[in-house]
């Protein structure tokens, strides 16, 4: 009986060392080397040679548009815009109200534009012509005009030639006439003992 029970507190110690040296603990791999142990994300591939990836494009930012009124005229500035979105301030530095005019793609605008209050519009426009009215006393129209022209191209991503390195060599000089030589020198590693 006291065999057993030796031989039995044995195969207890052995069972709980292989189950403690089994289990993975925070940081530490198993024999393995898999489990509790956390895998990088794999890097993304490099791209082809002489190929510049493209990443993200730039969000677009829009033109700003002033169209100024006065009593005596209408000012658009710049005149001349390219197509896309553009954000549209009008101001009124005349002393009284102005409705000011505008018909964009088949759609015709009013915007009261107060003395001093400027007001803003977003609008995406497309190639072509705006003109701002104003109704002017004496029965008058005042007008100013915007030109939209067809928005530059994005340029294409054109492969780069890679450049092939250079190599220097340095260039041999002859001795000057008359200058004493002296015979190149080699080192002679020390005899052995």
């Amino acid at each position: 009986m006291k065999r057993w029970l030796k031989y039995a507190g044995l195969l207890a110690l052995a069972g709980a060392t292989l189950l403690i040296a089994g289990c993975p603990t925070k940081g530490r791999p198993n024999p393995e080397g898999t489990e509790g142990v956390v895998s990088p994300t794999p890097p993304p591939p490099a791209p082809a040679p002489g190929i510049t990836p493209v990443t993200t494009l730039a969000p677009v930012t829009p033109t700003q548009v002033k169209v100024s009124v006065t009593d005596t005229a209408v000012t658009v500035t710049p005149a001349k815009v390219p197509s896309g979105p553009v954000v549209i301030t009008f101001t009124n530095t005349g002393k009284a109200l102005a409705n000011v005019s505008y018909t964009i793609d088949g759609k015709k605008t009013m915007k009261a534009v107060a003395p001093k209050i400027p007001t803003m519009e977003s609008l995406s426009l497309k190639a072509g012509s705006i003109s701002f009215t104003v109704a002017a006393a004496g029965g008058k129209s005042l007008t100013g005009t915007l030109t939209v022209t067809s928005a530059k191209p994005v340029p294409k991503a054109t492969p780069k030639a890679t450049p092939k390195p250079t190599t220097t060599e340095p260039k041999a000089t002859a001795p000057k006439a008359g200058a004493p030589t002296t015979p190149p020198t080699t080192a002679v590693p020390p005899a052995p003992k």
